[in-house]
């Protein structure tokens, strides 16, 4: 009897489901890979596979693999390093659309793109001082709160989120 693994996993998804676990299974088709990742309801879920999913099929192949080493560092309890991972997801995608070298100077000028909302823009570089905090060892809150999973975690979707939603403003680019 063959070993059929996306059935295995489908099966386990379906259990986190009905016990309503704080884990979901996160499938990357370009690697054909599949990470236990910690979620905090249905719809986050829904959000953070679909965010996933957009980046994957817009070809962002590096910020996926940073996507997959920032889950892997949440379950490693590395949560600095997942802090990282999550933040360079969403800024590989930013510079690819800007040819700018940093997450910062992206959106930058991506705030003179007349189809990106520059309120939201505002907010991701709120995003990315704690990011970028936490990627050079330091401690990003006033009052030196260490990170950890609870960081970790939102960090991970909001980058999710952010680079979904560059994914598609990209992708609406392209097809212009």
């Amino acid at each position: 009897m063959t070993f059929h693994f996306e059935s295995y996993a489908g099966k386990v998804a379906k259990l986190f489901t009905k016990y309503q676990t704080a884990y979901t299974l996160v499938y990357f088709k370009n690697t054909d890979r599949f990470n236990f990742h910690p979620i905090t309801s249905e719809a986050n879920k829904q959000a953070l596979t679909g965010d996933l999913k957009t980046v994957e099929e817009a070809g962002y192949s590096g910020a996926t693999e940073h996507f997959i080493k920032a889950s892997t560092a949440i379950k490693e309890e590395d949560f600095k390093r997942a802090v990282a991972k999550s933040h360079s997801a969403s800024e590989a995608i930013a510079r690819d659309m800007t040819g700018k070298s940093t997450l910062g100077d992206s959106l930058k000028k991506l705030k003179s793109n007349p189809d990106i909302d520059s309120t939201l823009l505002s907010g991701m570089d709120k995003i990315i001082s704690f990011s970028h905090a936490s990627r050079h060892g330091n401690e990003p809150q006033p009052d030196k709160i260490p990170i950890g999973q609870d960081e970790a975690i939102l960090m991970f979707s909001v980058n999710a989120a952010i680079a979904g939603y560059l994914a598609a403003k990209a992708g609406k680019e392209k097809e212009e």
